[in-house]
């Protein structure tokens, strides 16, 4: 598989408070995968939404990491 950039939004918030664990494990393996990954993390109500649209000109995949509202936010 080609190496991708790869953005990833996470709402720190998610999963009882452990979205910003989750973030580190995903950046970790996608890494170790070859990827090059950034990863951010929410910081407010439509937070997501701004960093989805201001950086998709820079990444060929964005994913989100965290509940409904992330999802919808990034999507």
């Amino acid at each position: 598989m080609a190496a991708k950039r790869i953005l990833l939004i996470a709402n720190p918030a998610s999963g009882q408070h452990r979205g910003e664990r989750r973030l580190a494990q995903a950046s970790e393996r996608l890494a170790s995968l070859g990827h090059a990954v950034t990863a951010a993390l929410t910081e407010s109500a439509g937070h997501a939404t701004r960093l989805a649209k201001s950086n998709a000109p820079d990444f060929e995949i964005i994913a989100a990491l965290g509940g409904d509202g992330t999802v919808n936010e990034v999507a």
